[in-house]
This record gives C-alpha cells, sequence and structure tokens, in this order.
C-alpha cells in the first residue's frame, strides 16, 4: 500500500514538474513575442489574452485597448496585425468626411481585418510606418472591413424611416468604396435610445459585443463583392 502511495506521489510530482516546464517555457515565449513588439513599434505593451493560440498573444499599447493586436511567433519568425489598428484611423475619416452631417443621429466605428480572422489578423509585410490605407487595402487583398453603427432612434422608434437612413448611410460608403472592390464590407447597425446614445462610445464596442440593455434592435448587412451592392441593400429588423 505504501509503494502504491509512493508511485502516485512521484507521478503526481513528475506531473506538476512538467506543468512547470511548460507554464515558464510559454511565459518566456511571450515575454519574447511582446519585447519584439515594443522594440518593433517602440511601444510599451500590456497583453490582453495570454495564449489566444497556440503561436500567439493578444496585446494592446498602454492606454489604448482601442488598438488590441494578435501577434505570434512561428520558429524565427513573428508576425503581427498592428497595421490594421494603424490603417483604421485613415478609414474612418474618410467615411466621416463622406457622411459629413447627414447623419446626426449616427456615430460608428471600423475595424479592419484578414477575412475572417477577426482579432487573429495578422500580415505578412514589414510595414515601417502607417500604411497609406488605399496601398494597404490593395495589398492587403483579403480584407474584410466591419463597419459598427449607433443609431439614435429619438422618442420613437420609425422602421420605416430608420431602414431609409441605414440604406442611405451603406450607399454612400458603398458608392465611394476603395480602389480594391473585392473587399468584403459589412455593416451592423443598433438602434438605440437617445439615454443609451449619449453614452455610448463606438470604439469601445469595435471588438466587443453590444450589450442587450444596450441596443432595442439590430440589422447586418454584408457585401462579399461589388456584384452583392449592385443588388441592392435589404434592411431586416431583429430583436435585440
Amino acid at each position: 500500500m505504501k509503494k502504491k502511495a509512493k508511485t502516485i506521489f512521484a507521478a503526481f510530482l513528475v506531473i506538476m514538474f512538467i506543468i512547470l516546464i511548460i507554464s515558464v517555457a510559454t511565459q518566456y515565449k511571450n515575454y519574447k513575442i511582446v519585447k519584439h513588439e515594443e522594440d518593433k513599434y517602440a511601444l510599451y505593451l500590456k497583453i490582453k489574452n495570454y495564449r489566444t493560440s497556440y503561436r500567439g498573444i493578444t496585446v494592446y499599447p498602454r492606454n489604448d485597448q482601442s488598438k488590441i493586436f494578435y501577434a505570434e511567433q512561428n520558429g524565427k519568425n513573428y508576425r503581427d496585425g498592428y497595421a490594421y489598428r494603424l490603417v483604421e484611423p485613415q478609414l474612418k475619416e474618410r467615411i466621416e468626411g463622406i457622411k459629413n452631417n447627414d447623419f446626426k443621429n449616427l456615430k460608428f466605428s471600423v475595424m479592419i481585418s484578414h477575412d475572417e480572422d477577426g482579432l487573429l489578423s495578422v500580415t505578412n509585410y514589414n510595414y515601417k510606418g502607417i500604411p497609406d490605407l488605399e496601398d494597404f487595402l490593395n495589398k492587403e487583398s483579403k480584407s474584410s472591413i466591419e463597419i459598427k453603427a449607433f443609431i439614435n432612434y429619438g422618442e420613437k422608434l420609425d422602421e420605416e424611416k430608420l431602414s431609409e437612413e441605414i440604406k442611405d448611410f451603406a450607399y454612400i460608403i458603398m458608392d465611394n468604396r476603395f480602389s480594391n472592390k473585392n473587399i468584403n464590407i459589412s455593416f451592423i447597425c443598433y438602434l438605440v435610445s437617445e439615454k443609451n446614445y449619449k453614452k455610448i462610445k463606438p470604439e469601445r464596442y469595435k471588438f466587443d459585443m453590444v450589450k442587450k440593455k444596450e441596443a432595442e434592435k439590430s440589422v447586418y448587412i454584408k457585401f462579399q463583392n461589388w456584384e452583392d451592392y449592385k443588388n441592392g441593400i435589404k434592411v431586416q429588423f431583429t430583436d435585440y
């Protein structure tokens, strides 16, 4: 009996030792990834999620969680998606210029990613500075753009009126879209009360879900390619 207990205890120690070794190795790999990214971009970074995948982690510049990005190490090679965060302000500025003052009760955030990878997007190009938006989207030919809009529906939720406003907003962006017409563009529109509209900061929800208590209804529109857009915009409200 004592011999069996000793065997079990020895096995337990071996397992704990292996777990410790793996933990130390993982932490060291995390450290190397963060150090590489800090040196590359001259940033102080914090880790958002450890081991988002077996190769990498998500990090963000201190005091700016709107620029969360994924970084990974594969052998001696490092890749990251920080360039996507760097071009997003250019895209938002362009859309702000397009919409002008025509949509006073609408505010939005934008996220650019590789295809459907979302926060796990990485680029194979080594950008030295802030890329030009058009050059970037042409080079990153499988980019996807997600526009998350919040619309103040006012005193009464008028679906017909709001449907036209959503269509108009989508049309002006699609009509002024980019030289790369193969980019996937999706719109997620949330109808919110005036009280919630005043409190909402769109950048907070760029990567996160909107809480149920913050929105009444939502609309999802996606254009896979230029042909989708030419077929017209269909707005269908769903309770949120």
